[in-house]
């Protein structure tokens, strides 16, 4: 499995996007033994940093000569790819040669990049997006943000078929974050602002710990922090306060701690697989959304803009929240409910589910299809649990087969046949009904089975809604289908497809 990240890394855009590609390629080689390859601008190293000693092969595209972007037919942050991306394209051509066509998979984390640039790669396409502000040509959108609705966010941006991975439980967190555990915390603060900090933040904190004489604190930054120098002349002299660069496990330096100060983007949900409750405030626009959703769902407390410029206020805001022990306890446990750290691996899954394939059955496949059926776990969870005869079930089969309003399709996963799927047409709508094999039960292919099916409609078919009947009791069927964006109404689970006029 041959695996191509699109990431760029500047101490401009920050190292965040960098940082959870490289979280998903080691997890790639460890689930898949993957060949990893990473291409993008490096202007200042970063990525290079993130990837020594890693097994990953870094491509180093060359810095645009002229950087000028016509917006009006881009992406909104098509300023941060600093060419057009037709270029950008070109560009990732030249320097991988005849290595492009030899990629199963892209992966690109890219504000500048959309379906444009997504519908010429040859292979199969896994988008990171965190604004739902662009369109996508991909197999699966990937996006970590707590969203209210997130199929809703995007359901105008993505094709039939596509799978969505949303929320913090697919955050990419390194292992040290999975494994995170209670904690006796054994100092009050963990202050970061990620590896680039471009405004400079984490000296904002400092300036209002030297009015808390009494307060604890791991500072942590990257060797890059453009007021390196600055900082340590004045941890030097804050008594209580250890900075900490370039620090290799900042999953125990969170857990070390009491509350967090920082940022949105990636460390957000760091700082929730440590139950860590934040002061937070955002250093990008597209943080904002990120941060109102984790102060909704109490993991955090949102800091005033007018706040953290000054030091007096922002000691106070400290002071208080610190000696809040229950609203700490409170935070903790929010935050902690929303990412376990766990995400990385569900990402890979996802992946290598995506490598399921759809094939029409013959009549030579019935006796299987009819012991599928039979699996009592399947008969359990039937309108009908009754046994099925073989009798019924092979006339069923044969009429199946010549019905054009049914369509069935049988998934083959590395040359198994791992389950069954099924739509019955009623006028503009279709009704699913799927089982796995019962060899692959609880193997993580449903969704990747429930997304596939959709790119098999008909046209002629023009079917504009997908529904399911589910018994209520039949938990796992309803985050099944409530997962690839059904919603529950008249008594049914049902998805409208987008539908193209």
């Amino acid at each position: 499995m041959r695996v191509l990240f699109r990431v760029d890394a500047s101490m401009e855009i920050g190292s965040g996007h960098a940082a959870r590609c490289r979280v998903l390629a080691d997890e790639l080689v460890a689930q898949a033994q993957a060949e990893c390859h990473f291409i993008g601008r490096d202007p200042d190293g970063i990525v290079a940093s993130q990837l020594d000693e890693a097994p990953h092969v870094l491509h180093i595209l060359p810095e645009p000569t002229d950087t000028s972007i016509e917006t009006s037919v881009s992406p909104p942050h098509a300023a941060w790819l600093k060419r057009s991306q037709a270029d950008d394209l070109a560009a990732c051509r030249s320097v991988l040669g005849d290595l492009w066509n030899g990629i199963e998979w892209l992966v690109v984390d890219h504000y500048g990049i959309d379906a444009t640039w997504e519908r010429e790669f040859p292979g199969k396409v896994f988008a990171i997006d965190d604004l739902a502000d662009r369109d996508h040509a991909c197999d699966i959108l990937f996006d970590q943000n707590l969203r209210v609705d997130a199929w809703k966010d995007y359901q105008d941006s993505l094709e039939p078929g596509v799978r969505l991975l949303s929320g913090p439980r697919y955050a990419l967190l390194r292992n040290e974050f999975r494994q995170a555990t209670d904690h006796s915390p054994g100092v009050d603060l963990f202050v970061s602002f990620g590896g680039a900090d471009p405004g400079n933040d984490v000296m904002k904190v400092i300036a209002a710990l030297e009015g808390l004489p009494g307060v604890s604190s791991h500072v942590a930054v990257s060797g890059r922090h453009p007021a390196l120098a600055e900082l340590r002349a004045r941890v030097r002299d804050l008594p209580g306060c250890h900075l900490h660069v370039d620090h290799e496990d900042l999953a125990y330096l969170m857990r070390d701690a009491r509350l967090a100060i920082g940022a949105g983007g990636g460390m957000a949900w760091e700082r929730c697989a440590c139950s860590l409750p934040s002061l937070a405030w955002p250093i990008a626009e597209n943080q904002r959304d990120q941060l109102s959703q984790l102060e909704r769902a109490g993991a955090v407390e949102l800091v005033a803009e007018e706040v953290h410029p000054d030091p007096e206020r922002l000691a106070g805001t400290i002071t208080k929240l610190l000696q809040d022990h229950a609203e700490l306890s409170s935070m903790a446990a929010a935050a902690r409910s929303l990412c376990d750290g766990a995400g990385a691996s569900r990402a890979c899954k996802a992946m290598l589910a995506a490598e399921l394939h759809l094939r029409a059955p013959t009549q030579d496949d019935a006796r299987m299809i009819w012991k599928w059926r039979n699996d009592p776990e399947v008969r359990s969870t039937a309108f009908d649990p009754a046994e099925i005869p073989w009798e019924d079930h092979e006339r069923w089969f044969a009429r199946s087969l010549e019905n054009p309003g049914r369509l069935m399709r049988i998934a083959e996963f590395h040359g198994d046949d791992a389950g069954f799927i099924r739509l019955d047409r009623d006028n503009d709508t279709a009704e699913v009904s799927i089982f796995l094999s019962p060899a692959r039960k609880g193997s993580g292919l449903g969704p990747a089975l429930l997304a596939s099916i959709e790119r098999e409609i008909p046209g002629d078919w023009n079917c504009r809604t997908l529904r399911a009947g589910i018994r209520p009791e039949n938990e796992i069927s309803i985050s099944l289908f409530e997962n690839a964006g059904y919603r529950f109404q008249h008594n049914e689970w049902r998805k409208p497809l987008k539908v193209e006029e």
